[in-house]
């Protein structure tokens, strides 16, 4: 009877497995190939316009988060606060949908606020693909930039 019993949890195991591994291997995976992201300036200034060049490689369409991190000591956390302009429809934090082989331009105008001297500026977008929404599973950072107070002056 408890041999009957071990057996019987070994076999649910064993079938729960499966199903795990079946349900994984259904959804397609993004791979790094798939994605190009060209990168961005290093330095910007105030009302200055990052531009995001991306362009799906793949032959499936992939879904996009985008999200800002902002350098705080050692560590990048998740940076919450807007400092781009709000007459972008896409605006960070909002999901991107990419046909196949589609190339888009996205652009963010950095808001005309002071921020803080040159060491606590520093940025970078997170970046989570995959092909669904709710399937993010591919991450990629962009370079790191900084803002600066000073608009850059004509010349």
């Amino acid at each position: 009877m408890e041999e009957q019993r071990k057996m019987r949890k070994t076999n649910n195991l064993l079938l729960l497995l499966l199903l795990l591994f079946n349900f994984n291997s259904s959804y397609s995976q993004v791979d790094l190939d798939s994605i190009k992201i060209k990168p961005i300036n290093k330095v910007y200034s105030i009302s200055d316009t990052i531009s995001l060049s991306l362009y799906n490689k793949s032959s499936e369409k992939i879904y996009m988060l985008i999200s800002l991190e902002k350098k705080r000591g050692r560590e990048w956390k998740l940076y919450l606060s807007d400092i781009f302009q709000k007459d972008s429809i896409f605006m960070v934090k909002n999901i991107l949908y990419l046909n196949s082989l589609e190339k888009r331009n996205e652009y963010w105008k950095i808001k005309n606020n002071m921020y803080h001297k040159k060491n606590k500026n520093l940025y970078r977008f997170l970046f989570h693909v995959g092909t669904s929404p709710d399937r993010l599973s591919l991450v990629r950072y962009s370079t790191v930039f900084y803002v600066g107070n000073a608009p850059k002056r004509e010349l």
